[in-house]
């Protein structure tokens, strides 16, 4: 694939790069079946696989609706809760985890194709443009900007915006727990990629929609505050009195706090193809045949490869 360095970056290789990442993309997407059927720490048994995940995704989701309503109650039903990038991750990394749980249960509960089925053009026609449900959708736009996300407004909080006083458990599940969590589920209990630059780019978009907003919010809204009065959401982004301030910050967090966020997601992804190799070559169970039905469910990711063609 072509790279966009520095040394040689031009819009048309930076087009090419990212056309070639964008169909690559869209390939990895199109076998969403297989890759949600895997699950380094129990082996590829789909119904241990479909367990481990509503546990996981489950705790996940358990974590994230006790931040919220601990907020909500802490602070007498405050209105200013989604002013905060913590909170916005908090739901990002819900909606991964709901869409995570019901790709995986969908994947193994779903009846599978045969080949001759495949093998008519209308009749795969008919599946391509059906093989790729919402949630699944929604969790190739999550799967990388959640834990990514989470890593980063853990880092910031710890190391930027603690004041050395008492933890309550909300924050601490909020810039800790989930981070744990979503380390877990990049080493043990799924085998979900984050290589792709449309990856980075989806994860620089939401924190980019967060940045507008909080500059709108801040500037734009008369008497905003946050639930301490302060005219700001946090005080190293206070865009009316330290407006070079918050912008050093935000391009030092552009340069170098998301790509280090980046880099943890992938090293914990090295971790676990150390410590959890895939098996024959990345082939799964799933792939043989189903215990149910006795037909190939690979006859399944035959159908996603084309229309994984088409939509390249």
């Amino acid at each position: 694939m072509v790279m966009c360095g520095v040394a040689n970056m031009t819009p048309r290789r930076c087009a090419c790069s990212f056309s070639e990442s964008l169909k690559r993309w869209v390939e990895e997407r199109s076998r969403w079946r297989t890759i949600v059927m895997r699950c380094p720490a129990v082996g590829d048994d789909k119904n241990k696989c479909m367990r481990t995940r509503v546990v996981s995704t489950g705790v996940i989701v358990v974590f994230v609706v006790f931040v919220l309503l601990e907020n909500l109650i802490g602070d007498n039903g405050t209105p200013y809760y989604l002013t905060f990038l913590t909170n916005w991750t908090g739901l990002l990394t819900g909606v991964y985890a709901v869409s995570f749980c019901a790709c995986t249960v969908r994947a193994v509960r779903e009846d599978v194709v045969d080949y001759e089925d495949i093998e008519t053009p209308q009749t795969a026609t008919t599946h391509s443009t059906q093989s790729i449900p919402l949630p699944a959708k929604i969790l190739w736009l999550t799967k990388a900007a959640a834990p990514v996300s989470q890593f980063l407004i853990t880092i910031m909080y710890w190391g930027l915006l603690y004041d050395g006083s008492a933890v309550r458990v909300a924050t601490f599940v909020a810039h800790g727990g989930l981070s744990f969590m979503m380390a877990a589920e990049l080493v043990a209990t799924a085998r979900m990629p984050i290589n792709n630059l449309v990856d980075a780019l989806i994860t620089y978009v939401f924190l980019y929609t967060y940045l507008a907003f909080n500059i709108l919010y801040t500037l734009g809204i008369p008497n905003a505050s946050n639930p301490d009065g302060d005219p700001y959401v946090y005080g190293i982004l206070d865009w009316r009195s330290h407006p070079t301030r918050s912008f050093i910050l935000v391009v030092a967090t552009t340069i170098v706090i998301v790509p280090f966020s980046y880099a943890c997601a992938k090293a914990l992804m090295f971790l676990r193809n150390k410590y959890f190799p895939e098996k024959n070559g990345g082939a799964i169970a799933t792939a043989g045949l189903n215990t149910h039905t006795g037909k190939e469910t690979h006859a399944r990711e035959v159908l996603d490869v084309k229309q994984a063609a088409n939509e390249a």
